[in-house]
């Protein structure tokens, strides 16, 4: 086996160990990760439930509408 190779095969074993195997990990990552990018968008970002309600905000939004905290209009109807 070339060198090359045995060190390929070593770096995908490597990241196999590092990689997550269950499901919800990989999913909780994900979400993670999107979450954050929704924080940091500049125009301003919130979620809601089929109801209507707040369900998440990110700050800049949350200022917009007057709370010093996202927390504050979480539950609260959008369309009222």
């Amino acid at each position: 086996m070339s060198r090359y190779r045995e060190n390929h095969e070593t770096l995908d074993a490597q990241r196999l160990d590092a990689c997550p195997v269950d499901y919800s990990d990989v999913l909780r990552r994900a979400m993670d990760s999107l979450f954050k990018t929704f924080e940091n968008f500049s125009e301003g970002t919130f979620i809601v439930d089929k109801d209507a309600r707040v369900v998440w905000i990110n700050k800049r939004y949350a200022a917009r509408f007057g709370f010093s905290d996202p927390q504050e209009a979480i539950g609260r109807d959008c369309e009222a």
